[in-house]
């Protein structure tokens, strides 16, 4: 979210950007529910999307959560079936979307970052290596 011209608010979303003038009476807290909304939709899209690479390997498809985070991209509680997406990628394009779903849906089969998770990644997202990088240098270096 940024400021943008006098008295607007300008949101980036999926190479959108959308203006609220000030003087609308939008606060903060309804700007926050528009982008939870937004990011609800397009995050279990693109879950239902990578979840088909996920299938062949019995992994049984997560429920989604949103949360604003300060330190990740997304997180993965494979034993409650569960993963929890950083707010703050709803800005991002489609494809560091998926490499972050991706990466999180490799951890229901391979809790660590070794060998095997690398494996099914590359697999999965061939260049994600490229979007880690593209992620830190939109974010700022965040942890793995």
């Amino acid at each position: 979210m940024e400021k943008g011209k006098l008295n607007q608010i300008e949101i980036l979303i999926q190479d959108h950007i959308i203006t609220f003038n000030q003087d609308q009476a939008i606060d903060h807290k309804t700007i926050d529910q528009f982008l939870r909304s937004q990011a609800l939709k397009v995050f279990n899209e693109r879950l239902c999307v990578m979840y088909k690479y996920f299938i062949p390997y019995n992994v049984k498809k997560p429920t989604l959560k949103i949360r604003k985070m300060k330190s990740r991209y997304g997180t993965c509680y494979y034993n409650d079936q569960k993963i929890i997406l950083n707010l703050s990628l709803i800005q991002c394009k489609i494809s560091h979307i998926d490499y972050v779903i991706a990466h999180e849906l490799c951890h229901f089969l391979y809790p660590d970052h070794g060998k095997g998770f690398k494996a099914l990644l590359s697999a999965v997202v061939p260049d994600w290596r490229d979007k880690k990088i593209e992620l830190n240098k939109l974010f700022g270096r965040l942890p793995s």
